[in-house]
Parts: structure tokens; C-alpha cells; sequence
């Protein structure tokens, strides 16, 4: 049977927890007017998700922290000293019940569960989303471009190990634009390269009337362009046309029993704001048309006997 002690302090716990939610909520709306008056460029809106759900589990841990403030400021000073970053994460959570709106502790928590090593499979997974979580709640309370930039890139390094590319380019392209670092701005090449816009695949359509090569890209073209000719290059040459079609671009006209060199240029635009970060080049011949029976006029194929 519950006793009134056992039940007061759970009622204790319910009421803190109810508290710390609503607290979480009224810090989301005081952080999205100061987002607004900072004139935050990346979207954290469209992500909001990440955040709640960490607001949520540190509504659960606030429950259990029993370690006063300074002792928690050292567990932490502790676990950096000794290396152990997840160490490191999970004191400054704890000490984030306490302190909701420290920024600089915000910017810590992500420094750190960049770095951490997760502790089991369930952590490895978990990991990445705190990433995002603390990376754009740091990024929106910094008041620097230097500590935007880099709370941008953690939160893009967790997109990318959530393969998550498209907002993943986006926070390192943002960083980029408050701070451009040389190391920095190589990841965000080479992550453009292999997983921005570019094509997937293609295929030579020799059967079409003409021929064509289509070329299958990683997301919708853009849709300002009304000619993508001059996008692309071919030998023998030149390009008779380019037809659009969503993440589809065809190179229409070529002919049977020729060899082709195409290349779809750099710089070729795509509906969201990226375009090819490089040439892509194929090689193929257009083959005759596949053998197939045709009858002019009307027609029929008879049985040979019996």
C-alpha cells in the first residue's frame, strides 16, 4: 500500500515535471522571438521536433538529478579533463534542468555530444538527434556569428550522420556564410559532390523516335529555366535539345549506331538553392532498335496447321 510520504513525492515529481514542460514550452516561444529579432537564417522551425523531443527528456531527467549545481560544474569539469565527452554530455544535461536558458551551457552540450562516443548501440542511435537538438538550440541563443557558425555545424554533422543530406548541406552552407573556414568549407564541397544535386543515373533510350539519353537526377530541376541546353555538351555535337521532365533531363536527337560523349555541366540548377558542384560526364553508343513485328494494315498471325 502507498503511503502518504511515498505519495506526496510523487505528486512532488508530477508537479516538477508538468512544471519543467511548460517551462520548456515558454522558453521555445521566448527563443523563436529572439531568433526573429536576430534574424536567424536557417530554418530552425522545419526541425522544431528535435528540440521538443530534448525538452521532453530533460523534463524526465529533472526528475531524478539530486546533485547540486556545483557539483554537477565539477562532474563536468571532470569528465572534459578526462576526455570522456558522453560523460561530459550527460552532466551538463543534468545540470540543464537547473539552468534551461544557459546558452553557453547549450553550446557546451553540443560541443560535446559532437565529439562523444556513444556508450552502446541505442546511444549511437540516439545521438545524432541530440546533435540536432542541442546544436540548434545553442544556435538559436548565440549571440555571435562565430558561435552560430558553429553550432550550425553540429547541428549539420548530426543530419549527416542521420543521412539527412539536404538540411545537412543547408546548416553548413549557412555556417559557411557567418564564418568560411577552409577545412570547413571542404566537408561542405565533398558533401555536395556526393550527396547534393547531381545525377543518380541515366538511361539510353534507343527505342525513342529519335534516340535519347536521360539522365536521372537526385531532385526536382529548376523550374525558372525553360532551356537547359546550354547546361550540357556533346560530342559529336552539337545538343539538338534538352527536355525537362520533374528529375528527369533528356538529350533528345542523337542517332542510331553512334558513340556519344555528354556532359552535364556545373552549375546546372536545381528547384531547391544548389546546382551541380561538378561535371558529369558519360560515354555510351546508341545501339539499333530492339527487333519487334509490325503489320501495315490490318493482319493476322495463323496457326501452321491443325
Amino acid at each position: 500500500m502507498m503511503t502518504v510520504r511515498n505519495r506526496v513525492l510523487d505528486q512532488s515529481a508530477w508537479r516538477l515535471q508538468v512544471l519543467w514542460v511548460v517551462f520548456a514550452s515558454l522558453l521555445g516561444l521566448m527563443i523563436q522571438s529572439t531568433a526573429g529579432q536576430a534574424a536567424k537564417t536557417f530554418p530552425v522551425d522545419q526541425f522544431s521536433y528535435y528540440l521538443s523531443d530534448y525538452d521532453y527528456e530533460l523534463g524526465k531527467l529533472a526528475k531524478t538529478v539530486t546533485r547540486g549545481d556545483a557539483e554537477l560544474e565539477a562532474d563536468i569539469t571532470a569528465a572534459i579533463t578526462a576526455g570522456n565527452a558522453r560523460l561530459a554530455a550527460a552532466a551538463i544535461e543534468q545540470l540543464l534542468t537547473r539552468r534551461p536558458t544557459d546558452s553557453t551551457l547549450w553550446l557546451k552540450l553540443a560541443q560535446q555530444l559532437a565529439v562523444a562516443t556513444p556508450i552502446n548501440d541505442s546511444d549511437s542511435y540516439q545521438l545524432p538527434s541530440k546533435m540536432i537538438g542541442a546544436g540548434l538550440r545553442a544556435y538559436n541563443m548565440a549571440r555571435s556569428p562565430q558561435d552560430e557558425a558553429a553550432t550550425l555545424i553540429i547541428a549539420g554533422q548530426g543530419f549527416a550522420k542521420r543521412e539527412n543530406w539536404r538540411p545537412a548541406l543547408l546548416a553548413y552552407k549557412e555556417s559557411l556564410k557567418l564564418a568560411d573556414a577552409a577545412d570547413i568549407r571542404a566537408i561542405y564541397e565533398t558533401m555536395r559532390i556526393e550527396h547534393g544535386f547531381r545525377v543518380v543515373d541515366y538511361k539510353v533510350e534507343n527505342d525513342a523516335a529519335p534516340p535519347r539519353v536521360c539522365f536521372e537526377l537526385s531532385e526536382p530541376v529548376s523550374r525558372t529555366i525553360t532551356d537547359f541546353t546550354s547546361y550540357f555538351t556533346q560530342a559529336p555535337g552539337p545538343v539538338a535539345a534538352v527536355t525537362a521532365e520533374s528529375t528527369r533531363l533528356c538529350v533528345e536527337g542523337l542517332k542510331h549506331g553512334e558513340r556519344y560523349r555528354i556532359t552535364a555541366r556545373k552549375g546546372l540548377p536545381a528547384a531547391v538553392d544548389d546546382n551541380f558542384a561538378k561535371d558529369f560526364q558519360f560515354e555510351f553508343y546508341v545501339k539499333d532498335r530492339n527487333p519487334s513485328v509490325r503489320f501495315s494494315g490490318k493482319a493476322y498471325v495463323l496457326p501452321r496447321s491443325g
